[in-house]
């Protein structure tokens, strides 16, 4: 989950950091992962605030599916729905291998860990 930073300055001031360290963080990675036996895979995600239903997430998705196709007409209707729903954020992710062990790590929250002194990290998404 990325910080929470309200202040828009702030938060301007910690992309410019994030995007060189997110990107050093992946090298970094990868170098590790040549000299090892694990194998490492990148996906992209869609990750959800905590709170949402599975139900939400359809409709979200069907709606944002709607408004690629729509008319200028509905959009009138379908964006005012939107705004009042979850949506979810980009995310990244480590799928690691090693024999039968499997590990998945988000590293936007890997990075948003080197980036920030206080954040409090989540665990590993999965193993």
């Amino acid at each position: 989950m990325p910080p929470k930073i309200t202040n828009p300055v702030v938060w301007q001031q910690a992309e410019l950091l994030m995007q060189p360290a997110f990107i050093r963080v992946i090298d970094h990675i990868g170098k590790q992962l040549e000299a090892s036996e694990w194998k490492g895979t990148y996906q992209d995600v869609l990750i959800w605030p905590a709170e949402t239903t599975d139900e939400t997430k359809g409709i979200v998705t069907q709606l944002l599916q709607q408004l690629e196709t729509t008319s200028v007409e509905d959009l009138a209707e379908i964006e005012p729905t939107l705004q009042l729903l979850p949506h979810p954020y980009p995310g990244y992710h480590l799928c690691l291998q090693h024999q039968v062990q499997e590990v998945k790590v988000d590293l936007w929250e890997l990075c948003y860990q080197v980036c920030f002194r206080h954040y409090s990290p989540r665990q590993c998404i999965s193993r």
